[in-house]
């Protein structure tokens, strides 16, 4: 009698179907973020321009906060190394192809969105406690770590030649990685440029295999001149 072998977690394709899967959750988890910082746009249309920034600043802190958490959360529950290129390659994707279909189909959508954010206005009596909880939110300690990562990888610039690899899928590396190895990687100077760049070093896997990810980048400037990765 034959049997039925169970499907290893760590092949490729299992990865990658990891990674479409977490794709889909920061879509939705990014469409339901969006939703909230308009709402918050609408019903503080009466409040002072500095309240109006502290209001925005401590939606998108809480924002950061969540996504942080459910950062953690879908990778214990995925038990896929973060930096895996292949499961982070196909998660980028999935989020980047739902964001594009979403726009060409947003006509529809963004009608229905505009009668549920008019709906969500007409609460006034609701949005002082909303503020009274944002002004908490804004009081309270920042998220490390994830967050540090996250925005580094969206302020990011790339020289004309690093951004050619971005675009090509054999040498993509997505910007979570790119930010993660700068964060905590091994920096030296780089002795081949005399711009003041800084080369880092910082291992990652790709298809269950281990490779070396190399950096040159000006930190100041958070501008990548180069990368690749190799065994």
């Amino acid at each position: 009698m034959g049997c039925i072998s169970t499907p290893d977690k760590n092949a490729p394709s299992t990865i990658s179907i990891k990674g479409v899967a977490h794709g889909v959750i920061d879509f939705v988890a990014g469409t339901f973020q969006g939703l909230h910082m308009a709402a918050t746009h609408m019903g503080a249309g009466e409040l002072s321009l500095k309240d109006k920034r502290r209001a925005f600043k401590a939606v998108q802190k809480m924002h950061d906060r969540q996504m942080a958490l459910l950062e953690t959360k879908v990778m214990e529950a995925f038990g896929v190394d973060p930096s895996d290129a292949t499961y982070q390659s196909s998660r980028y994707y999935t989020r980047l192809g739902l964001e594009v279909y979403s726009i060409a189909a947003g006509g529809y959508g963004a009608v229905k969105g505009v009668m549920a954010l008019r709906k969500l206005a007409t609460m006034p009596a609701k949005i002082p406690k909303a503020l009274k909880f944002v002004n908490q939110l804004y009081n309270s300690a920042p998220v490390k770590g994830t967050e540090s990562i996250r925005k580094l990888a969206s302020e990011l610039t790339f020289t004309q030649k690093a951004l050619s690899r971005m675009k090509s899928s054999d040498r993509f590396v997505p910007r979570h990685i790119l930010s993660e190895a700068m964060e905590i990687g091994k920096k030296s100077a780089d002795p081949y440029h005399p711009l003041n760049l800084t080369q880092v070093n910082q291992e990652i896997t790709v298809n269950n295999k281990p490779y070396n990810l190399k950096i040159i980048y000006n930190e100041l400037e958070k501008r990548i001149y180069h990368f690749h990765y190799e065994r």
